[in-house]
């Protein structure tokens, strides 16, 4: 007698000659069943005393086991029915001699009978408001049952084999007729998937056979979010056990805890079912085996159709590739250092057998055309750049190396900024790991760096990843020069075209970025830029310099700025790094002090008004770093500034207005004044 779902699968064979009552009319039944359900649950010791036989118990059994198969209306007999077989399960004492003898038996057969409970049904009930909502009494009791199920993991050892494959397949099938054929409560799916997969992992199997029909049906349930969500649960909390086993204290956990999802009051009021948190203590052994079994139990995700459902299952899987490759990179060194013990960092995994295990995956899911599906390409994308843009690990196989930039290169060239995004995102720091080959991709990182920082909307590209164009490029400013010479630059052009393309890319982003941190980033790329270049071209270092004086001019003086103060002071401190350069500045542009000094000693005066109703930290910064500004070029190019009498007359001007500004510009610290005796 059991749900006839579970038999038609075949997973367990149903015994004709059960379920004697299934014919009888429903008044006949919930008289017999009503009278024997209460008068157990009334007087219990009575009732089991006169169950002294194998025959009885299966009698009285058939009678029990016809409740969970009642309308709800009959919720508080069902309710009974499970109190008297949770005893039977539980309570040594409370159980019929004829269930001690043949326990096995009599638990795979009460499980049998609670797969009913989590069948749809209608209310019988026609009149008037009733006092209580059927759904809500259904959701209970299976939670219960539910909840005798995550009962009897934790008592394992009272089981043999044969009956934990048994009530795993109840729960399997159960499983595979509400989410698959619809016969049950779908406020159940997750409350069902949580039992389902806690249950197998504390049944501790290893048998073929049990995960084989895991993996059959759990594949077909992956069009259902739910299915995802909780096997991403479980993948993640083993991998994280697995990471500390193979790894060490530092890393991973020390036992299996697992973050359910999708859980609440309403559809799992059950404490134990609702519990967000699963922790478990398993063999170490099995922790390996089921880590294994378990990422493959849905199937390869690039098979899940709803793009959703895709998009899920890869960002689950990107972040299990990210605990793996980062393993050793983000240890706890405060524990570390109150830690007593003596303990090493691990070295970080091998990216070759990352890829080995989910490589497959992510290439294949990369190479997906269809529109929709770009949101989980992206993943796939940001997933393999995460394993290949890391520090440690040994060397990767040039097959994978080949893999990865190919699938770079036809990412780089979608117009989706949702994929070239997430390339760029989470490989601005490729060219730093000098990985072998890497720099063929040179070109087209550049033409989506330069299209992305050069363009005038920039609500089309966030802040955060033009910041990481910028990183990219920076890595490379060095480049062209290292490799200035060498037999392989001159055969191929990359290198000659990368000075010119850098220059132009910093140029306009200096034009067009409006970012405080950004701007600051690019200027401080250009002074580095600027130190590259001086000997072999200084007349690169005249063009940024005039545009920096151009950006001052044009918005160092405006009411409403469309910069922060923090931009100027950048433009000073960078201007500031150039003095020890200036006798090749001169070369090609003899007045370049001139200039410099004559376009501070005009703005410190206006900024000065500006931010007298304003005076902050950042207010005396701004005029401080100006001041010093003028007086490190003036030093290095007095030959040229000194006879020209109008510039000398702002310079001073300047330094006056500076030495006479309000007090509550000059302020009260020493430390934020303008440092006269330097002036």
């Amino acid at each position: 007698m059991l749900l006839p779902w579970i038999s038609d699968l075949g997973l367990v064979a149903s015994n004709p000659e059960k379920n004697i009552l299934k014919g009888f009319p429903l008044l006949v039944k919930r008289t017999v069943v009503s009278s024997i359900v209460r008068y157990f649950h009334a007087q219990y010791e009575h009732a089991i005393s006169q169950l002294t036989t194998a025959s009885h118990v299966n009698w009285a059994m058939e009678v029990i086991g016809q409740s969970f198969q009642l309308p709800i209306d009959d919720h508080e007999v069902i309710n009974m029915a499970i109190d008297i077989y949770q005893r039977w399960l539980f309570n040594d004492n409370d159980r019929p001699e004829p269930i001690k003898n043949d326990l096995q038996r009599f638990i795979q057969e009460i499980f049998d009978h609670f797969s009913f409970i989590f069948e749809a049904r209608q209310s019988t009930q026609t009149s008037a408001p009733s006092p209580y909502n059927p759904l809500k009494d259904h959701i209970f009791l299976a939670n219960r049952v539910l909840d005798i199920f995550l009962q009897m993991g934790l008592h394992g050892e009272m089981i043999g084999e044969d009956t934990w494959n048994h009530i795993l397949k109840i729960i399997l099938g159960v499983t595979d007729s509400t989410i698959r054929g619809k016969q049950g409560l779908t406020e159940l799916n997750y409350g069902l998937l949580k039992v389902l997969f806690e249950l197998w992992l504390c049944s501790l199997s290893d048998d073929k056979v049990m995960w084989c029909h895991l993996q059959t049906y759990a594949v077909q349930w992956g069009r259902h979010m739910a299915t995802i969500k909780q096997w991403n649960s479980v993948c993640i909390a083993l991998t994280q056990r697995v990471i500390n086993l193979l790894y060490g204290p530092t890393e991973g956990t020390p036992i299996v805890k697992i973050q359910w999802k999708g859980l609440n009051q309403n559809n799992n009021p059950n404490p134990n079912v609702g519990n967000p948190t699963t922790e478990l203590d398993l063999p170490d052994e099995y922790i390996y085996y089921a880590w294994n079994m378990f990422l493959y139990v849905v199937g390869n995700p690039n098979r899940l159709l709803d793009p959703e459902i895709h998009l899920k299952a890869f960002q689950g899987i990107q972040f299990i590739t990210k605990l793996l490759a980062y393993v050793g990179t983000d240890p706890p060194l405060a524990k570390l250092k109150q830690s007593s013990t003596d303990v090493h960092l691990p070295y970080a995994p091998d990216g070759n057998t990352i890829l080995q295990v989910f490589g497959p995956w992510f290439f294949e899911a990369v190479n997906h055309r269809e529109p929709q599906f770009n949101e989980g390409r992206a993943v796939a994308y940001a997933a393999l750049c995460r394993i290949y843009c890391r520090k440690g690990g040994r060397p990767f196989e040039r097959e994978n190396l080949a893999l990865f930039y190919h699938a770079i290169r036809d990412g780089l060239a979608e117009d989706d900024i949702i994929v070239f995004s997430a390339i760029i995102l989470n490989s601005c720091k490729i060219f730093s790991y000098e990985l072998e080959g890497s720099h063929t991709l040179i070109p087209h990182y550049m033409r989506v760096c330069g299209m992305i920082l050069s363009g005038t909307d920039k609500s089309k590209y966030p802040e955060v990843l033009r910041s990481a164009c910028i990183t990219l490029i920076s890595s490379l400013i060095c480049l062209p020069n290292h490799f200035a010479g060498a037999e392989e630059s001159e055969k191929n052009p990359i290198y000659v075209n990368l000075k010119v393309d850098i220059s132009d890319t910093f140029l306009k982003s200096l034009q067009e970025e409006r970012s405080t941190r950004n701007i600051q980033h690019v200027m401080w790329c250009i002074s580095t830029l600027i130190h590259e270049e001086i000997y072999l071209n200084p007349f690169v270092a005249i063009t940024f310099i005039r545009a920096m004086l151009d950006l001052l001019k044009n918005h160092g003086a405006k009411p409403m700025r469309e910069y922060q103060p923090e931009v100027f002071i950048t433009i000073y401190e960078v201007l500031n790094t150039l003095t020890p350069l200036y006798s090749s500045l001169q070369v090609a542009d003899p007045n370049v002090a001139l200039s410099i000094v004559d376009t501070i000693a005009l703005q410190v005066p206006i900024q000065l008004q500006l931010l007298s109703n304003s005076a902050t930290q950042t207010s005396y910064k701004l005029i401080e770093e100006g001041l010093y500004c003028i007086c490190d070029w003036v030093m290095v190019g007095h030959d040229r500034i000194m006879p020209d009498r109008d510039v000398v007359s702002r310079i001073i001007s300047a330094i006056e207005v500076s030495l006479n500004a309000p007090r509550v510009l000059r302020g009260t610290s020493p430390t934020t004044s303008v440092p006269q005796d330097h002036v």
